[in-house]
């Protein structure tokens, strides 16, 4: 018989995935107070409040994006999640269905746990001049395509080679609008 006073327990949020095809795959669970995981060969655990950074970001990808969130602990330790399965060589699955309400309730348990979080969304700093120097090259070399192209001197094998970094454009642009590195708060506005 069950007290009515006494709110039932809900369970637990556990996500799985492997990250690649050289690691068993991992088992993480959300607990009163810390991000535990379990595997085959490891286990082990990292307390919410001794999160110092927390980063959310995509990684570009052929297929569909990989969702990522990094965690850094005070003493170094990283925890990394991926919202891609690798089933077995050269084989993934999108796990952004279960993914997505675990990084969100472990980052807001992470917000609750410690004020002095650091939450950003987006890629490192230097990934992201990276893809700014790699984007605005791109633009420059299609500038001086289009220039030899009225001229009448571009050959059929340039203006493949054009078109394929022409195709590059809207990737490049993507990785820049959305990796651009930024602050959050996820107890005002959630990942």
């Amino acid at each position: 018989m069950t007290n009515a006073s006494t709110p039932p327990l809900a369970p637990a949020l556990t996500y799985s995935f492997r990250r690649s095809i050289y690691v068993p795959e991992r088992t993480y669970r959300l607990g009163p107070g810390s991000l535990d995981w379990q595997d085959e060969r490891d286990k082990g655990s990292l307390k919410f409040a001794d999160v110092s950074r927390v980063r959310v970001y995509a990684i570009p990808s052929s297929i569909f994006p990989t969702l990522r969130c990094v965690l850094r602990s005070r003493t170094g330790q990283t925890v990394v999640l991926d919202a891609t399965h690798y089933r077995g060589f050269n084989s993934t699955e999108d796990r952004s269905a279960s993914y997505l309400p675990f990084a969100r309730e472990l980052v807001a348990r992470i917000a609750a746990a410690n004020a002095k979080t650091d939450f950003i969304m987006g890629h490192h700093w230097a990934l992201w001049l990276f893809w700014l120097v790699i984007f605005t090259a791109s633009l420059i070399v299609l500038a001086a395509g289009l220039v030899v192209f009225f001229q009448g001197q571009l050959s059929y094998g340039a203006m493949v080679f054009f078109a394929i970094i022409a195709l590059f454009l809207p990737v490049g642009w993507r990785n820049l609008r959305d990796g651009r590195p930024r602050h959050f708060d996820p107890r005002m506005n959630p990942c």
